[in-house]
C-alpha cells in the first residue's frame, strides 16, 4: 500500500490535470467561474471518513493523540469492547462518490474522494467534475485536492487537520493551497454525521468547499446524504444536495 500510494497520488493529477484541457469554452456559470480564477487580483490567502484507533487513550496526552502510529479496527463506527473483536491493521482505505445536484438545476457534479490512512498520517485525494447544462452542449470544471491529513481518533468521534494542493483545470489549470477541518460523529450505531471545513487559495482567489452529510453505514459500506456549498470570490456559488455511497476497507 505504501509504495503505490505515490504513484497513485501522482498519476491521479497526471489524470485531472489531462481531463480537464477537453472543456469546451462556453458562456455559463463555470466559465465565470474559471475566468474570475484567471483574472483574480485578490490578496487574500487561507492559511472522511477513519476507522478508530486501537491505543490506550487513558495513557495518551494531545500531541500523542495527533502523531500516535495508527491501529485500526475494520469499521468506522466499531468502538465496542468485546472478546470478538475483529483484528486490528496498521492501514486503512476510506471513499466514497457523491452525485450533487445544484439548486439551480442547471449544473450538477460527480464526486469521487480516496484516503488512505498510513502509521503516520492520512493520504487524501478529492475529484469533482462540474457539468453545465448550456444551450447547445455542455461545460465542464474540474475541481481536485490533493491533502495529508493527522489528527486523532476516539470512540465514536474522528477529527482530522490537513492541508496540500487544491487545483481547477477548464480550459487552463490552475493551482494553489488548501487547508481544511474533518469530523466525523457515531452517536448512534451505525448512525454517522460529517463535516468539513475547506479553505483555498487558487490563483489568488478565495475558494471556500463546505460539506455536511448523514452516512447509514453496515460493515464495509454504507449510503451518505448531505449538502454541499462551493464558494467562489466574486464568482457565481455552487450548491445543493449530494447523494452517494461510502466504503471502508
Amino acid at each position: 500500500m505504501i509504495d503505490k500510494c505515490p504513484f497513485f497520488c501522482i498519476s491521479i493529477a497526471m489524470v485531472l490535470l489531462i481531463s480537464g484541457r477537453t472543456a469546451p469554452a462556453r458562456a455559463g456559470r463555470l466559465e465565470d467561474i474559471e475566468t474570475e480564477i484567471r483574472s483574480s487580483s485578490s490578496t487574500h490567502d487561507w492559511s472522511s471518513s477513519s476507522a478508530y484507533s486501537c491505543r490506550d487513550y487513558d495513557d495518551l496526552g494531545f500531541l500523542d493523540l495527533l502523531f500516535q502510529t495508527r491501529c485500526y479496527q475494520p469499521y468506522p463506527y466499531y468502538f465496542t469492547e468485546s472478546s470478538l473483536d475483529p483484528p486490528e491493521k496498521q492501514f486503512s482505505v476510506s471513499g466514497g462518490f457523491n452525485y450533487l445536484y445544484d439548486t439551480r438545476g442547471d449544473l450538477d457534479g460527480y464526486q469521487g474522494e480516496l484516503i488512505v490512512g498510513t502509521p503516520i498520517g492520512k493520504i487524501g485525494g478529492d475529484f469533482t467534475r462540474f457539468r453545465e447544462n448550456l444551450k447547445p452542449g455542455h461545460d465542464y470544471l474540474n475541481l481536485y485536492y490533493i491533502d495529508y491529513r493527522f489528527g486523532f481518533d476516539l470512540p465514536g468521534f474522528t477529527l482530522d487537520l490537513g492541508g496540500g494542493y487544491a487545483g481547477l483545470t477548464g480550459d487552463h489549470s490552475y493551482g494553489g493551497a488548501s487547508f481544511f477541518l474533518a469530523t466525523q460523529i457515531w452517536p448512534l450505531n451505525p448512525l454517522g454525521i460529517d463535516l468539513m471545513l475547506r479553505g483555498s487559495s487558487i490563483n489568488n482567489t478565495s475558494v471556500g468547499d463546505y460539506r455536511i452529510g448523514v452516512s447509514l453505514a453496515y460493515h464495509w459500506g454504507g449510503i451518505r446524504i448531505g449538502y454541499r456549498y462551493l464558494n467562489f470570490e466574486n464568482s457565481p456559488d455552487i450548491h445543493g444536495p449530494e447523494f452517494g455511497v461510502r466504503f471502508w476497507l
